[in-house]
């Protein structure tokens, strides 16, 4: 059984009040007598509860992080940026894996309204099942940065987004001049509606190149059934060079996905990149170490991470909740 500050009261002689303050490091406490009773606590075995010192406190000192799959190498390092960031001002991180499950995501989200924590970032696939809740967290004031979310004017929400568009422009430009024609797109699971902006946004960037690209044949989700991304890639990958044998680029959201991508390459006799260039929209050292090249973007997770942390700590330091924050990092290219 957990030992209390009553316990430690009765043990040493002295009242409840007394033990408790200097246990807190009060000024009115004698530093003899906070040592004594430090010294008692140890001895005794006692450890501060949680729960009461963020009740009194009125926070947790703890920060949040949702992602979909810890095993990709680019939430990994986004987590890695941001504990550094929460760090330095003072907060501990948990983090939440919801392994592409909408179910498993949702539940995450839901426990953030039970106060376990002071703030909380999250790459949401979508609103459509999270709606809800997201416009519960703005209402009960527990700041939510969403990253990399299609915005929606509907829900209230905190907002650091990513710009391709510059970066993923001047990579398909160098792959026409390198004689490339037929554009596949390699995208991680969403629902219909995040599909359907998908589409349109690859579109409009397609729009003035001459890289041929038809969402309804060369739009390829990942499979809903698959143990990794790296699977993923490679089943997509057959099906590409199977089904579709005039794709010489394939744009992969994920670089784990382009790193099945090449075995599937390899296995369907295709050279990388002479015959097939592989584009990755993050870079991590999956792509830098790849066996073969890949051009990839970097999607600057330092300054993402830095910009979440910098949207929690003004929600806690303000009472102004008027107006949802937005923030864009520019992607780069290599």
């Amino acid at each position: 059984m957990a030992v209390t500050i009553l316990d430690i009261a009765k043990a040493s002689g002295k009242s409840f009040p007394t033990v408790s303050r200097a246990l807190n490091n009060h000024p009115k406490i004698s530093a003899k007598t906070k040592k004594e009773i430090r010294a008692l606590a140890d001895r005794m075995g006692y450890r501060p509860s949680f729960a009461g010192k963020a009740l009194k406190k009125g926070c947790t000192g703890i920060l949040s992080v949702i992602v979909p799959d810890l095993s990709d190498p680019f939430y990994a390092e986004f987590i890695r940026c941001f504990k550094a960031h929460a760090g330095d001002n003072g907060y501990d991180v948990v983090i939440y894996d919801y392994e592409v499950k909408p179910e498993l995501e949702l539940q995450y989200l839901e426990m953030m309204l039970t106060g376990c924590c002071d703030g909380v970032a999250a790459f949401i696939t979508c609103f459509e099942h999270t709606g809800n809740v997201v416009e519960h967290l703005w209402n009960a004031r527990i700041p939510l940065v969403a990253i990399g979310t299609p915005d929606s004017k509907q829900i209230h929400y905190d907002l650091v987004n990513l710009e391709f568009g510059k970066a993923l422009s001047q990579i398909l430009q160098e792959q026409y001049r390198r004689g490339k024609r037929h554009l596949a797109f390699v995208q991680e699971r969403m629902s219909e509606t995040t599909l359907a902006r998908v589409k349109t946004h690859i579109l409009q960037r397609l729009q003035d190149m001459p890289l041929e690209f038809k969402p309804e044949r060369d739009l390829y989700c990942s499979s809903a059934n698959v143990r990794s991304q790296a699977e993923d890639g490679y089943l997509v990958g057959c099906r590409i060079f199977k089904e579709n044998p005039k794709v010489d680029t394939i744009l992969a959201w994920h670089g784990v996905q382009a790193y099945g991508i090449q075995r599937a390459a390899v296995e369907a006799g295709k050279r990388i990149p002479e015959d097939v260039a592989l584009i990755a929209c993050d870079r991590t050292w999956v792509t830098q170490y790849a066996p073969f090249p890949v051009y990839s973007m970097d999607q600057r997770l330092e300054q993402l991470a830095m910009e979440a942390c910098s949207i929690i700590q003004t929600r806690l330091q303000n009472a102004n909740w008027d107006t949802p924050l937005r923030r864009i990092v520019t992607v780069q290219n290599e």
